[in-house]
C-alpha cells in the first residue's frame, strides 16, 4: 500500500495555507500544485511524477492511459481524502485556527517520539514550533554520545528499527 510520510501534518499545513484567504475557492489542482510543490517525493512512481489532475482526479502524466492500474487508485484515494478535509477544514476555521491545528499536531507527534525514545533511554526535542507553510517539523533525537535529526515519520522509523 502506498503511503505518504507525515500525512497529517501535510494536510494540516496546506490547510493552513489556504485558510483566511478571502474569497478563495480551493479546487483539485490548487491542492496538489501546492502538494507536489512542497513535497516532491509524494506522488511519485519510479523515480518520476507520473500522475497530475484533470476533471478534479488524479491521472497518469503517460499517454496510455491504464485504467486498471492499482497504484493510481490508491493514489487517488489518499489524494481524495486529503482534499475533501482540507476543503472542509478551510470553509469552518480560520487562520489562526488552523496554525493551532499544526501546532496540536506536532505536540501529538513530539508525544509518541518521546514516548518511544523514552523506552531506548534517548530524548526527543522540537526545537521550534513556529509554523510556516510548507515545511514539516523538525525533531531532535539525542542520547548518550548519540544525536539524529529529522521529521516525524524519519524519527519514527528509526526508532522503530532500532
Amino acid at each position: 500500500m502506498f503511503k505518504i510520510n507525515c500525512y497529517k501534518e501535510k494536510c494540516a499545513l496546506v490547510a493552513y495555507y489556504f485558510c483566511g484567504k478571502e474569497k478563495i475557492l480551493v479546487k483539485p489542482e490548487e491542492v496538489f500544485g501546492i502538494w507536489k510543490s512542497w513535497w516532491k517525493n509524494d506522488y511519485i512512481g519510479q523515480n518520476h511524477s507520473v500522475y497530475k489532475i484533470s476533471n478534479g482526479k488524479l491521472v497518469t502524466n503517460k499517454k496510455e492511459n491504464k485504467k486498471d492500474d492499482p497504484m493510481l487508485k490508491e493514489y487517488n484515494k489518499v489524494f481524495q481524502r486529503s482534499y475533501k478535509w482540507i476543503t472542509d477544514y478551510v470553509t469552518k476555521h480560520s487562520k489562526e485556527e488552523a496554525r493551532e491545528n499544526v501546532v496540536k499536531q506536532r505536540v501529538r507527534q513530539l508525544a509518541e517520539l518521546k514516548s518511544l525514545a523514552g523506552k531506548k533511554n534517548l530524548k526527543v526535542y522540537m526545537p521550534t514550533r513556529n509554523v510556516k507553510s510548507g515545511y514539516l517539523a523538525h525533531y531532535l533525537l539525542v542520547g548518550e554520545n548519540f544525536r539524529k535529526d529529522g521529521n516525524y515519520e524519519s524519527l519514527l522509523q528509526y526508532l522503530n528499527n532500532i
